[in-house]
């Protein structure tokens, strides 16, 4: 019984100390691995755990990966390929 309430408790700190990384890469932030190694060799600091976690949450804009736009109608089936004409 005493193994397994340490367990769990490693497993919650654990999730505490890594979650400025968690919400880092939830958001998709362009900032995820610097904030991940701040997080490794900082977190142990209150002031370092504290200053990834304002980093993760910050408001940049987060990495999208590029999607391919498809219009309504050829996502139908309702295209026709039409010959290029030349005028």
């Amino acid at each position: 019984m005493h193994r397994f309430i340490l367990s769990i408790l490693l497993a919650v700190t654990v999730s505490v100390y890594f979650a400025p990384t968690v919400i880092a890469r939830r958001r998709m932030s362009r900032e995820s691995i610097k904030i991940f190694v701040a997080n490794l060799l900082l977190g142990w600091t209150l002031t370092g755990w504290i200053g990834a976690l304002r980093w993760a949450m910050s408001a940049d804009q987060p990495y999208r990966r590029p999607t391919l736009l498809v219009s309504s109608v050829a996502r139908l089936g309702r295209t026709r390929v039409r010959p290029h004409s030349r005028h």
